[in-house]
């Protein structure tokens, strides 16, 4: 089984460099195009990519993403509470620049103000993974989860060793798939 993964479009937070948690975003016009062209590239290759299922966060910005997909697709996303982006806290918002921001990614254990920690967030996307696997892997079934940057993340974290600073550095561009054998 391969377990497809992909960020939503490019957001107005994004375009500013902000740091964009579970604080909603539109696409803009670039992440709408974005969104249409990955549509359009899974659906080339459909028979390669062999996606049954998807499942999408309930933030809206990645739910308007896969609205091309399944329409392109013609499946039917499941919105999946466990997908939704890392909880900044009271730092949603701030330049991504900003160094006490920096500082704070680069410690897993720190919970962020009014946030959630980097291991809290793996546990949920973990154990996500886990039912994920059990649920579909026994029919060889593929599935695509349309998520977000920090998400993505933690979810190569569960396939690959990567180095704190790695982890820091790493990111899953906007529309960008990514694949996983289970």
């Amino acid at each position: 089984m391969t377990l497809f993964v992909t960020r939503h479009g490019e957001t107005h937070l994004n375009r500013m460099n902000r740091v964009c948690g579970v604080t909603e975003s539109e696409l803009t016009d670039k992440g709408r195009l974005q969104a249409r062209r990955l549509a359009e590239n899974l659906l080339k290759h459909r028979a390669e990519y062999k996606i049954k299922y998807m499942y999408v966060s309930p933030i809206k910005r990645a739910r308007d993403t896969s609205q091309f997909i399944e329409k392109a697709l013609g499946l039917t996303a499941v919105i999946e509470p466990r997908l939704h982006e890392f909880n900044f806290g009271t730092m949603e918002g701030i330049a991504c620049t900003d160094p006490v921001f920096i500082e704070k990614r680069r410690n897993p254990y720190a919970r962020f103000e009014g946030g959630e920690s980097m291991f809290s967030a793996a546990q949920r996307i973990y154990n996500l993974i886990d039912d994920i696997k059990a649920r579909h892997s026994t029919a060889n079934e593929n599935v695509l989860f349309v998520c977000h940057g920090t998400v993505g993340r933690i979810i190569d974290t569960y396939f690959t060793n990567m180095s704190s600073e790695y982890f820091v550095t790493y990111q899953i561009k906007n529309c960008e798939i990514r694949h996983y054998e289970l």
